[in-house]
C-alpha cells in the first residue's frame, strides 16, 4: 500500500482516539500542538522524522539527542567520522560530487569493488555495487538536496566488505 494511502487509512481508523498532528511546514505551529500534549518523549516514526523529532525534543526540553548531533545521526560521512573520532570501528569512504572525485575515491580505496549510496537514507534504495572503475564512471548517481545544510551531495562511496569484519 502506498504511504499516502496507508497514512489516510491509519488517520481514519484512529481519528477518535488519537490526536493526529497534520504535516505542516510551520514548525512553530507543530511545536505548539505537540506542547499542548505535554509529551514525555518525542520519537521519530522513521528516518525521515529524525530531524523533526530531534528538534522538537530539544525545544521541549525532553530527553533525546541534541540538534548539534543531527548530521552525525543522518549522514553517512558524518556518522563514520564520529565513529572514527571516538575510537570506534568505522568504514572508510568519502562523499563524491562528480566523476573526477568518484574516480579519485575509487583509487584511494584500493579495492576492485566499491559501494556507492546516497549520503542520506536507509535501506537499499540508491545503493550500487560497482566492480571496477568503469562502473563508477558510468553510474553518474543523481544528486540529492541535503535538508540539514542545503548543500548538494551526490553519493557516499566506500569499499565493499566481503566478510563480517570491518
Amino acid at each position: 500500500m502506498p504511504f499516502r494511502e496507508a497514512r489516510a487509512a491509519i488517520n481514519a481508523h484512529y481519528k477518535d482516539s488519537v490526536r493526529i498532528i497534520a504535516e505542516n511546514p510551520d514548525y512553530e505551529d507543530i511545536l505548539r500542538q505537540v506542547k499542548e500534549l505535554d509529551p514525555l518523549l518525542v520519537i521519530a516514526g522513521s528516518e525521515f522524522g529524525v530531524p523533526l523529532a530531534t528538534r522538537l525534543s530539544e525545544d521541549l526540553g525532553l530527553p533525546g539527542n541534541p540538534v548539534s548531533a543531527l548530521r552525525s545521526m543522518t549522514e553517512k560521512d558524518a556518522m563514520h567520522e564520529a565513529l572514527k573520532k571516538n575510537g570506534l570501528r568505522y568504514i572508510r569512504g568519502m562523499v563524491v560530487k562528480d566523476e573526477a572525485e568518484a574516480e579519485s575515491c575509487y583509487r584511494s580505496l584500493g579495492t576492485e569493488d566499491v559501494v556507492v549510496k546516497r549520503v542520506r537514507g536507509a535501506g537499499t534504495q540508491g545503493v550500487f555495487l560497482c566492480h571496477g572503475p568503469h562502473y563508477v564512471r558510468d553510474l553518474r548517481p543523481q544528486g540529492e538536496v541535503n535538508d540539514i545544510d542545503q548543500k548538494k551531495a551526490i553519493c557516499w562511496m566506500t569499499f565493499f566488505n566481503r566478510g563480517d569484519k570491518i
